[in-house]
């Protein structure tokens, strides 16, 4: 059954609909920080290093919220666990706009935000996963959009509420926001397609390359334990963990860089939105891609796009060209993201995604905690940013050669179970049965 009784949309997108609507208020906040960072800095006489470091915090506990929360999906369920970390998140930014001190700062946004965020970011992919039969890189695609829309729709309106009032009322806008939000729209996540009374979207007509084959490494049954076992998936860790380290120092300090350079701060903060808007177009275009090409290659498109735009960003003074930045780097960067659980469902299967996933998730918001301090840090040491982008491109271009290095999902060697090892007993029984009788033969 492809669609519910009375109904011409399958439950499938309405998931989509409601883990797209949370993750616009809980992951937007994560690229429009950037905005915040001078005036936190100046009000709490900070220095830009030591605030950026809050977000480096956030991204660090991310990594491990997203870890822990992937595993659990896998054995508690996703819907339980997303009402709660949206609401914990809702909480935090609240917490977040009555920081005194940075330790406040800290606490609130470094530590608390990255729990309530954590349980949406991993659970989310083994979710759709389920759902999904086919098009399951476009579904990805729109889910994790609502990060750029979040940050197309938080910049702007951070910037326009500062204008009027102080960074703590914006703050405590998206706070409210968030906690109203992820609570109706956590209410309509289903696990299970069963759960329904359906089957998942489009498996009554997926075709050949839609569902995993007979032999394909998908097609088995991996456990985590099995998963964490081989090369290719460390591999993607470490492609995740460069990749972001690369994005994540341009746009934490995107808006600085711009108003260094006498662009205003709305205008900057605008451009910044403009870029989330442009990752919403990559993610589900590269999403949609990944369905045809395959989540390897439409990586690569992305890693490349996003790494051109490192020295384009060190030589852009002008309104004009961080226009053009926008644009073709809001592509690259959130063209990436999806393609990873897609790439890991190719390879590993969908039992244990939300922990494989969430293992990669821990390596990405390492790799933004690290860029984004090193960006603040380098800033403060030299006065410019022309060291931080360098460091920028290096990243890139090193994830690319990774993602590069990846073998086909189908060459992976599959997980030792009772049924491989029985089948392995068949075949050696077989060759001794047909040496006999090639001997018999012989001797005659």
């Amino acid at each position: 059954m492809l669609h519910e009784p009375g109904s011409k949309v399958h439950y499938a997108w309405v998931i989509v609909a409601a883990a797209f609507s949370m993750l616009v208020v809980s992951g937007g906040m994560i690229s429009a920080v950037g905005v915040f960072v001078k005036p936190i800095a100046v009000e709490l006489g900070a220095s830009r290093g030591a605030v950026s470091l809050a977000y480096s915090l956030h991204m660090l506990s991310l990594g491990a919220a997203c870890f822990v929360f992937g595993a659990l999906a896998d054995r508690m369920g996703v819907r339980r666990l997303a009402l709660l970390g949206g609401t914990v998140y809702g909480l935090s930014l609240v917490l977040t706009s009555r920081s005194r001190e940075l330790w406040h700062l800290y606490l609130t946004y470094g530590f608390l935000a990255s729990a309530g965020v954590g349980a949406l970011w991993g659970p989310f992919a083994p979710l759709i996963a389920r759902w999904f039969a086919v098009r399951r890189g476009l579904a990805l695609g729109i889910v994790y959009s609502g990060v750029g829309v979040g940050t197309l729709l938080m910049s702007p309106l951070a910037a326009w509420i500062m204008a009027k009032a102080e960074w703590r009322t914006a703050v405590l806008i998206f706070g409210v926001a968030a906690l109203g939000v992820n609570t109706a729209a956590g209410i309509f996540l289903v696990e299970r397609p069963s759960d329904r009374g359906l089957t998942p979207y489009g498996a009554a007509t997926a075709g050949d390359g839609a569902v995993a084959r007979e032999g394909d490494a998908s097609s088995r049954t991996w456990t985590w334990q099995d998963a964490f076992g081989t090369w290719q998936l460390w591999t993607l860790v470490a492609t995740f963990f460069l990749c972001c380290l690369s994005h994540s120092t341009l746009m934490l300090h995107l808006v600085p860089h711009a108003t260094d350079h006498r662009v205003p701060g709305g205008t900057a903060a605008a451009i910044l939105g403009l870029t989330g808007a442009f990752t919403v177009v990559g993610r589900i275009g590269v999403g949609g891609l990944a369905d045809v090409l395959g989540g390897k290659r439409a990586l690569l498109i992305a890693l490349a796009a996003q790494t051109a735009m490192s020295p384009w960003l060190l030589a852009t003074t002008e309104v004009w060209s961080l226009v053009v930045f926008a644009v073709l780097f809001g592509i690259g960067f959130g063209g990436g993201f999806p393609t990873y659980p897609v790439i890991s469902r190719e390879y590993f299967g969908v039992t244990s995604l939300g922990a494989v996933f969430g293992l990669q998730l821990a390596g990405s918001m390492a790799g933004m905690a690290l860029g984004g301090y090193l960006g603040g840090a380098l800033h403060d040491l030299t006065g410019s940013y022309t060291s931080p982008f360098l460091v920028s491109l290096a990243a890139g271009l090193a994830s690319i050669v990774l993602a590069a290095c990846l073998g086909q999902p189908e060459k992976i060697s599959g997980p030792v179970t009772a049924g491989s090892r029985l089948e392995g007993t068949k075949m050696e029984v077989e060759h001794i049965a047909r040496r006999q009788r090639a001997a018999s033969r012989d001797f005659a």
